[in-house]
């Protein structure tokens, strides 16, 4: 019972880090409360959410080769965000629906870094490379509040989904 709510916390975390699509949709139908809602349900869940994991978890480690910022990377994507709300016809909320699941699905299943616009304010994002013993190298995606300019190994790491992490505060 414990993994599913986690699972289903994770969702919606996912949700709303995609929530963009739906709140440009609501506002070209003149949805303003909706939107607004949707604004403020996603801002408080996503900082409420990284809160709790990064008090009640965080034991994984990882040792790195290069951390780099990562925000200005994922601009692109919150573009193409806005540019999918704003192609689909008004009123038609079935396309709507398929495609925010189409794009929930990949966000979830697939090798993507989770990246949440709501958890700007207080966090940093980084893209990490990590040190692999077998020979695999990969990079992972870090949130933390630290500012982090050089390190070799992180600590306290909760994972959020397989290439995303939160990095548990050295003051929590």
């Amino acid at each position: 019972m414990h993994y599913f709510l986690i699972k289903i916390f994770s969702w919606l975390y996912v949700i709303s880090a995609i929530s963009p699509i739906a709140i440009i949709f609501l506002l070209r139908l003149q949805h303003y409360v909706w939107a607004i809602s949707i604004f403020l349900f996603a801002l408080i869940y996503s900082n409420i959410f990284l809160k709790f994991c990064s008090k009640n978890f965080g034991d994984e480690r990882a040792e790195c080769d290069l951390v780099e910022i990562a925000e200005p990377k994922f601009v692109p994507m919150y573009i193409a965000y806005f540019v999918i709300a704003l192609s689909i016809d008004d009123g038609n909320l079935c396309l709507f629906l398929i495609i925010f699941s189409g794009i929930f699905i990949l966000v979830q299943r697939c090798k993507f870094s989770l990246f949440n616009p709501f958890v700007l304010f207080g966090f940093s994002f980084y893209e990490v490379s990590i040190k692999n013993n077998t020979g695999t190298n990969y990079k992972i995606f870090l949130i933390s509040r630290q500012n982090i300019k050089n390190i070799n190994e992180l600590s306290n790491l909760i994972r959020l989904n397989d290439f995303t992490f939160l990095e548990k505060g050295r003051d929590e």
